[in-house]
């Protein structure tokens, strides 16, 4: 990628392709033997012809797997390549068919070409196997392409990216033919987990010789791979087809040796990135050090997520009790933790850190308490003396990393078995006095409803006098909900609760009434169920399959009437509300347009704050994941962390859904047992008269 990539990146590229609406031109045969200088070539009236293409596509590199920006040419112009392309070719591809989705762009601009940019890998020869993809876009017959072993490998990582099934169905045919070395078994083996069951199924059979020690050999690959980097995969997909290769596999001790070893390196994985985080060992200029801190960072919560999932999956398969002697013995991580807590860089580069390490110990903490994991009196008393001191930091740091504080995390790993918490006495003084003086120094925490009542009233007082509907929003629990959507914030909840007060005086959700939105709702795209899960929240049913119109304005207010609804409807001390979404008939043609999307969500996150408990995305399509990589950035993380993604062939995710919902109440379509069917005028009859009841909770008087 260096002069002959400079000579050539100005330069439009073609390739062969055995559509009828291109000449036949060869293809290279292969990476190796496609060189840049032979992929970036430009036949007339076909690939990357500029007298004909209407997309320009843009390869660019990746900087880091958290970099969301635009492809903006970096100082090293040789990673940039400009394409044009045909439209049509790239719809081929799923996730090009999603991005030129009119539902999904503004159309071309005012040359009348598209442009789009496509992030790749940096490091060296990433480049030839997103190009060789490309031309495939424009032919029927890969076979003049796929023939060794090493090209299906290079390329299939690619079209499983862009979603393009008929190369990634020729990458596997060819596969499962023919031989492999040793080198290329273990390659096989690596993306095995990023194919689907009916895929991979054939492959997998292949790298499972017979004998005890191959199978859990094969296991540890299998494991080593699930958590391994394989670029822009879905990791949660590759997870879910491991852990459910690892539910059956036969042996238990087996699957015991293989998590320990797995276990042992992830953790010192992350643990060598906070030791180089913390205690760093080079000497450069401020912006080479902030780099590499960053990078270290960034390690440490991938690292630490992969870490987080064995500790899950182990204690599941009641296979933890050595990795919780482990974890009960990392004094010195800890003290690198608490050393990385201590200053405020880690907030911008990983503000998630301190919740996944945590979590860890969390989970081996309730695992104890429920007498699921087996761990003897002294690792338990370790297991709280070592890790309290970064509960601790983090309190005083304000941050929330589990639902347990560090006083219940002890009771949960001294209950059980002994039941005695006067066992370990200087243990509990330790708890108490150190809350005890963080109450003095810093006041109340945030646990404690006389500091929320502080800081409640230092709102209230920000806001100002309030009259009308405004009045009667602002109560105690809207505030407390706009202060915990801000982490506390009194001036960031105040801006917030002000843009709402702004929105709700023009909007006026409160008076929307069902007949002025009732079209919308003919299909039952969207509707309040008639049952609430386990905690008695509310439920949303929406159906994007079922979608009826095309109006932005008239969607958003049927949506925000049923969000209304379902608040007015929500049981006594509850405050939030769950959404299934079924995408059952669902589909590019009826879709809703990206700027209801976004908008969607901006309501939903900016004027309803903690109003949403969890959101079950149930089914999705596997196209839906490129319109998931472009929604998701318009989500805030705490509205990210709840939703949910459900399979109805993946038992852990359903298992999801089952703690959430009690089975018999909850409708087949959902994978419950009970069979429900929306009827417009039933529902209508019940809306009329909720019209009625909101009407007298919001009065007839004084208007905001």
């Amino acid at each position: 990628m260096t002069s002959a990539a400079n000579a050539k990146k100005k330069q439009r590229f073609g390739s062969t392709t055995r559509l009828s609406s291109f000449p036949d031109v060869d293809l290279p045969s292969s990476p190796e033997e496609g060189t840049l200088a032979g992929l970036l070539r430009s036949v007339p009236g076909a690939f990357n012809d500029s007298l004909t293409a209407d997309v320009i596509l843009r390869l660019c590199p990746e900087t880091s797997p958290s970099d969301d920006s635009d492809c903006d040419p970096p100082t090293d112009q040789s990673f940039v390549v400009d394409l044009h392309l045909h439209s049509h070719a790239l719809r081929r591809s799923k996730f090009f068919a999603a991005l030129l989705s009119d539902r999904w762009t503004l159309g071309p601009e005012p040359d009348g070409l598209f442009r789009l940019n496509l992030k790749i890998p940096p490091s060296p020869g990433s480049m030839e196997p997103h190009l060789t993809v490309l031309h495939l876009l424009y032919s029927n017959d890969f076979s003049d392409v796929i023939l060794s072993v090493s090209v299906a490998l290079s390329i299939l990582p690619v079209a499983l990216v862009l979603l393009f099934d008929d190369c990634i169905k020729a990458c596997v045919q060819f596969l499962e033919a023919v031989p492999w070395s040793e080198d290329e078994e273990k390659a096989v083996l690596n993306i095995i987990p990023s194919l689907g069951i009916e895929e991979s199924q054939e492959l997998l059979t292949r790298v499972s010789p017979p004998g005890s020690h191959s199978s859990e050999e094969m296991l540890h690959k299998l494991i080593t791979a699930s958590i391994g980097n394989l670029p822009c995969v879905s990791s949660a997909k590759v997870k879910a087809f491991a852990a459910k290769m690892i539910r059956d596999f036969p042996s238990r001790e087996s699957v015991r040796r293989v998590f320990d070893r797995a276990f042992d390196a992830s953790l010192k994985t992350v643990k060598k990135a906070l030791e180089e985080y913390s205690s760093p060992d080079f000497r450069g200029n401020h912006d080479e050090t902030e780099a590499i801190q960053r990078i270290n960072l960034h390690h440490a919560v991938y690292h630490g997520k992969n870490l987080l999932w064995l500790v899950e999956r182990m204690i599941e398969l009641r296979v933890a009790d050595t990795a919780v002697k482990q974890w009960s013995d990392q004094t010195a991580f800890v003290a690198d933790l608490q050393r990385a807590f201590q200053d405020d860089a880690w907030r911008n580069i990983a503000p998630g850190l301190p919740a996944l390490v945590l979590r860890c110990t969390a989970r081996f903490a309730d695992a104890v308490a429920a007498g699921s994991l087996l761990a003897a009196r002294q690792v338990r008393l370790k297991l709280v003396s070592v890790w309290l001191p970064v509960l601790i930091v983090c309190r005083e740091k304000n941050v929330s990393p589990i639902s347990s504080d560090a006083e219940l995390l002890l009771h949960h790993c001294l209950s059980f078995a002994t039941r005695n918490v006067e066992d370990c006495p200087h243990l509990i003084v330790i708890v108490h006095t150190m809350f005890k003086r963080k109450h003095n120094a810093y006041g109340c925490l945030e646990n404690d409803s006389a500091y929320q009542e502080v800081k409640i009233n230092e709102l209230r007082d920000g806001i100002g006098p309030l009259s009308g509907h405004s009045l009667r929003y602002c109560d105690n629990a809207c505030l407390r909900r706009y202060l915990e959507a801000r982490n506390w914030n009194v001036d960031k909840s105040r801006k917030m609760l002000e843009e709402t007060l702004k929105w709700r005086s023009t909007y006026k959700p409160e008076e929307i009434r069902w007949h002025e939105v009732a079209s919308e709702g003919e299909t039952g795209k969207v509707y309040r169920a008639s049952f609430c899960d386990r905690r008695g929240r509310t439920i949303l049913i929406l159906r994007p399959g079922k979608q009826n119109t095309s109006s932005h304005d008239n969607q958003l207010r049927h949506l925000v009437y049923l969000i209304e609804n379902a608040i007015l409807n929500l049981a006594e001390g509850q405050e939030q509300m769950v959404w299934m979404i079924d995408f059952s008939g669902w589909s590019l043609s009826n879709s809703v347009p990206i700027k209801t999307a976004r908008e969607t969500a901006n309501i939903l996150q900016n004027h309803y704050p903690e109003r949403l408990a969890l959101a079950f995305l149930y089914n999705p399509p596997r196209i839906f994941e490129a319109f998931w990589k472009i929604v998701k950035y318009f989500l805030d993380p705490k509205t990210f962390q709840k939703v949910k993604f459900v399979y109805q062939k993946n038992e852990e995710s359903m298992e999801l859904i089952k703690q959430t919902f009690d089975v018999e109440v909850l409708p087949s379509d959902f994978g419950g047992g009970c069979s429900l069917h929306y009827d417009h005028e039933e529902f209508s009859r019940l809306m009329a008269k909720d019209d009625v009841k909101a009407a007298t909770v919001w009065g007839s008087g004084e208007r905001t």
